[in-house]
């Protein structure tokens, strides 16, 4: 089924279609499947945050819909995480952990096991959400169609450091499915709602990424269900120092993995492809790997000879390479308040 976005929005709910899925096989009308009060999961992944995760699940415990199960999930055992959990004395919470770290993916796989509800939501423990958040997400489920299976919302970045705002992503409605979640991650894993039914059949998080887990499960979501979104600024984003954004190696893993796992896809689409190459490469010259970024932003020039800012780093970081990389490091990734983003 493939729908003009635009012709279907839906002013009783404030929320607009979105998505370009082949239909779902067999699925009745997601409306009959929700009951007046669904059980929503929400799972946190957490390790070694404590405060941070109060704060989490402070913000869930406040949701105004209240039929809930929350599942944090301490990735490597700490008594802190167990005490923050104790601490919020609400007895929908369930303390889960790992016997040794296997990193958020994973955590966020063994909450889906042990989940029960009819809807998933995941909370990263340095974020926080609205208190309205689930209640606006499920509205569009209410009236959609059988083939929705996530509804996602707008949502900021705020800096624990200076106390600000820094920035807002809006929600935007996706113009070529899973084809949209190649150019770009759009969201992250604290923001959409998801249908139970949907994780269950696309599968669990690929715990093989260092990175990037979220953008991954989005591109298998999307070829499968369309999604749908509220306008609301509904989930912080916390800026604090000591997130995977941050982290620039592992950022590089991820986006080469990906880049070998939906090669073919890209490949598809030679835009985008040539785009990613040269995001990779500069992100390989940051991280103090020239000639492998070198190579992927020549890669991107051949396959988009109009790319002029490619060009440019190119010939700088042949000439100037540590010129070049001071430049990605200070300008394109330097992010907020000293936090580097290296999206």
């Amino acid at each position: 089924m493939r729908t003009d976005a635009g012709s279907l929005s839906r002013s009783r709910c404030r929320v607009r279609r979105t998505g370009f899925p082949t239909p779902v096989r067999d699925l009745p009308c997601l409306s009959k499947l929700v009951s007046p009060s669904p059980a929503i999961s929400v799972i946190i992944p957490t390790h070694h945050r404590p405060a941070l995760l109060a704060r989490a699940i402070a913000s869930v415990v406040a949701q105004t819909h209240r039929h809930l199960e929350v599942l944090v999930v301490d990735d490597g055992p700490s008594e802190s995480a167990a005490d923050a959990v104790r601490a919020a004395a609400d007895g929908r919470l369930r303390y889960l952990s790992h016997h040794v770290t296997r990193g958020a993916a994973a955590a966020r796989n063994t909450g889906l096991r042990s989940a029960t509800g009819e809807f998933v939501a995941f909370l990263d423990d340095d974020d926080t959400w609205l208190p309205l958040k689930l209640v606006r997400q499920l509205e569009p489920f209410v009236t959609g169609t059988a083939d929705l299976g996530v509804v996602y919302c707008a949502s900021l970045k705020y800096s624990d450091i200076t106390n600000r705002v820094i920035s807002e992503s809006p929600a935007r409605p996706l113009r070529q499915g899973h084809v949209d979640f190649l150019r770009s991650t759009l969201f992250g894993t604290s923001v959409p709602l998801i249908h139970r039914r949907c994780l269950d059949e696309v599968g669990p998080f690929d715990e093989s990424l260092p990175g990037a887990q979220d953008r991954d499960m989005w591109i298998r979501l999307a070829r499968r269900f369309a999604f749908d979104f509220v306008p609301d600024v509904l989930v912080w984003h916390h800026i604090h120092g000591d997130q995977i954004t941050s982290n620039l190696s592992k950022k590089v893993e991820a986006r080469e993995l990906l880049l070998v796992k939906y090669r073919a896809e890209l490949e598809a689409h030679p835009d985008i492809m040539a785009t990613y190459l040269w995001r990779l490469g500069m992100l390989c010259c940051a991280d103090d790997r020239h000639p492998a970024g070198r190579r992927h932003i020549w890669q991107a020039v051949r396959r988009q000879p109009g790319l002029r800012g490619a060009y440019r780093d190119l010939l700088h970081s042949l000439i100037a390479p540590r010129s070049f990389q001071r430049r990605l490091r200070d300008g394109v990734f330097r992010g907020a308040d000293g936090v580097p983003f290296y999206y």
